[in-house]
């Protein structure tokens, strides 16, 4: 029995240093950067009517991603704020409302290179919207705080694709990706009119989503490993809530699109 035991502990040990010889062999990649994304929130129903114009927003944060032979993986986040310059298809222009929306976008994906352009992966998203608005009336002296937000993870697969332009470092790159998800919606009130700092009419409620992500654009990587690249991003949302979404007196389902220019400076190593 001992006999066997050291066969087999020789052969583990083998098996490790051969495995770990291998993976010395091909080389690790590592990219490090950041990015800017500045895009617009739309918002329509599912006849097209336009339900609210919230502006362009600009949206920052790090890039990482990791090649080993056919295997990647990459991480991002983005961060950012939208000014809200109309609702529910009203302007908020002269009616005492502040309002923004932020947006917190983290990304995680694990990919395998079935050829030498062409990338599939599996990705996680954890998205969050919150929606701020203020009415403020000094004569008064009341105010009125209206908060809500969407939040949770999104599950999903895709394609991307990078193509050299020439013997140079430019090339053009491309990525389109499916996910859907559950969504945790919440409300908030806070009336300066009530007793208690939140209302009653507080609600959480779950949100059906599906999400379709396309970015393309050009690309150029200098032999220091300096790359930089520019293009168009957009994230198209349909949702279906639990209840009713009432607006003007008609049931609707909300369709956003968030789209615009994005642009990343990175370092290989």
């Amino acid at each position: 029995m001992q006999k066997v035991e050291k066969i087999c502990f020789v052969l583990l040990i083998l098996v490790i240093f051969v495995s770990s010889s291998l993976f010395a062999q091909t080389r690790t990649i590592v990219t490090l950067g950041g990015s800017w994304w500045n895009a617009a929130y739309t918002m329509e129903d599912q006849d097209g009517e336009k339900l609210g114009d919230i502006g362009s927003g600009n949206n920052f944060g790090p890039y990482m991603s990791v090649n080993h032979g056919k295997v990647n993986f990459g991480l991002s986040v983005l961060v950012g704020k939208f000014p809200i310059n109309e609702y529910g298809g009203y302007s908020l222009e002269g009616t005492g409302v502040e309002a923004d929306m932020g947006r917190t976008d983290v990304n995680f994906t694990l990919g395998y290179r079935i050829h030498r352009n062409v990338n599939i992966f599996a990705g996680v998203k954890y998205l969050k919207w919150s929606m701020d608005m203020e009415y403020k009336n000094e004569y008064y002296d009341y105010s009125y705080k209206y908060e809500i937000s969407e939040s949770g993870p999104m599950y999903g697969l895709g394609l991307s694709l990078v193509l050299p332009l020439g013997n140079s470092g430019l090339y053009a790159f491309g990525s389109l990706a499916g996910m859907g998800g559950t969504l945790t919606y919440e409300e908030k009130e806070d009336d300066s009119s009530l007793s208690k700092t939140s209302s009653e009419d507080d609600s959480e409620n779950d949100i059906s989503a599906v999400l379709v992500a396309l970015n393309v654009g050009l690309g150029y990587r200098f032999p220091s490993g300096l790359g930089i690249n520019a293009g168009y991003r957009a994230d198209l949302f349909s949702e279906q809530y639990d209840e009713p979404v009432i607006i003007d007196e008609k049931e609707v389902e909300p369709r956003i699109k968030v789209a615009g220019f994005m642009a990343t400076i990175s370092y290989s190593f």
